[in-house]
């Protein structure tokens, strides 16, 4: 029903942000998955969770998304200090104790883990931009896109699932 909904949703002639969505999801997931390996996109996943908290409680951004600068609306500059924020962290620690406790002598990881980090970091990501957007920018998302990432629910599962798959990663010497 999901896959249906999604494709008769979408019109190829006229591109919609669903359809967006969907392909910076899917690139994401396989491009730098395979190109950043386990260590640095837990690495990443850190920084993220650590951008969400800074950038939440950033009292310079507690603007309500109807304030605009110039001709942008608001919350494009709360998107671009989250995704600045995360990176510039994602800098910092990828030379840091954090990484090299990650990395276990620099092993890339297995397959598996490297794609289910790839896709709940391209999935928190896209949630937690989605959560920026004001209510009434993401009602004209198509529903599977609503459902699967700009819904308070969906934040939460993208946001707690990274953390119970990394309690099943173990350290290469103890497999």
């Amino acid at each position: 029903m999901i896959p249906v909904q999604f494709f008769t949703g979408l019109d190829v002639n006229s591109p919609s942000w669903d359809l967006f969505i969907f392909l910076f999801f899917i690139v994401a997931t396989f491009v730098y998955g395979f190109t950043l390996g386990r260590s640095r996109i837990m690495v990443l996943l850190v920084s993220t969770y650590m951008a969400l908290a800074l950038v939440s409680v950033a009292p310079f951004l507690d603007q309500t998304p109807s304030v605009t600068v110039g001709s942008s609306p608001f919350f494009i500059i709360q998107i671009t200090a989250f995704i600045a924020t995360m990176l510039l962290i994602f800098f910092f620690l990828s030379n840091s104790a954090l990484r090299r406790a990650f990395a276990a002598q620099e092993i890339q990881g297995k397959a598996w883990q490297i794609i289910a980090f790839s896709i709940l970091h391209a999935g928190l990501l896209v949630a937690i931009v989605l959560s920026f957007v004001p209510e009434e920018r993401r009602a004209a998302l198509l529903d599977v896109t609503q459902g699967m990432f700009a819904t308070d629910t969906a934040l939460f599962i993208w946001a707690a699932l990274p953390i119970v798959v990394m309690m099943f990663v173990q350290d290469p010497e103890e497999e």
